[in-house]
């Protein structure tokens, strides 16, 4: 757990530095996935697409809603 701790810390130090550093970003949103917050993932995700329509992030957000069964707000991803 205190592994998995510094490295979130780690990716949202870095994702402050460059926001538009897509791999930082990807990284922490799927350790969230692994750790089972998946809110928290697709907020990474979201928020990463949002600023820079990164098709990794669409990826996984578009599979993250589609295995909560939420079609319609998969579409635009």
């Amino acid at each position: 757990q205190e592994q998995s701790d510094r490295a979130v810390s780690a990716f949202k130090k870095a994702i402050a530095l460059n926001g538009e550093f897509s791999q930082a970003a990807t990284a922490l949103g799927y350790l969230y996935e692994l750790q089972g917050k998946t809110r928290q993932a697709m907020q990474v995700y979201e928020g990463l697409f949002a600023r820079t329509q990164d098709y990794g992030a669409a990826h996984r957000l578009s599979t993250l809603l589609l295995k909560e069964q939420r079609y319609q707000e998969a579409i635009p991803y």
